[in-house]
């Protein structure tokens, strides 16, 4: 369990893996349930503050004071988010651990470990 006064919110960032449009239902099914193990996981060990996986469709935003709307993102790119989850570990060492078990990583996709910059946004009252 990780010790709450010295601990660090992170992001895990899931990128690229397989698109649920081409898993069978099997398949869809054990991803979900190998997913669902893993945050099982962090929840009891105190380490799992929320997360999302992330709709396949989407606009980009882009330009000075957001001028430009473009398609995308485009679910050919390795580079696209499929989802996040937010979690607390003791430091990135520690996050990079929690992340080496996420299940996207056995479907060829990749996390991307970030810590959560304290103290210059408001927290939602």
């Amino acid at each position: 369990m990780t010790n709450e006064s010295s601990a660090k919110d992170f992001i895990l960032l899931f990128r690229g893996g397989v698109s649920h449009k081409n898993l069978s239902p099997d398949q869809m099914q054990q991803v979900v349930k190998q997913f669902t193990e893993w945050i099982d996981g962090q929840r009891r060990r105190g380490q799992f503050l929320g997360g999302k996986p992330l709709e396949d469709e989407g606009k980009i935003v882009s330009g000075k004071n957001g001028q430009i709307v473009s398609d995308g993102p485009f679910m050919e790119s390795k580079e696209i988010i499929i989802g996040f989850t937010m979690i607390r570990a003791v430091d990135l060492a520690e996050a990079i651990e929690i992340s080496r078990g996420c299940p996207v990583l056995n479907l060829g996709g990749m996390v991307e470990v970030r810590p959560i910059l304290e103290g210059h946004l408001r927290e939602p009252a």
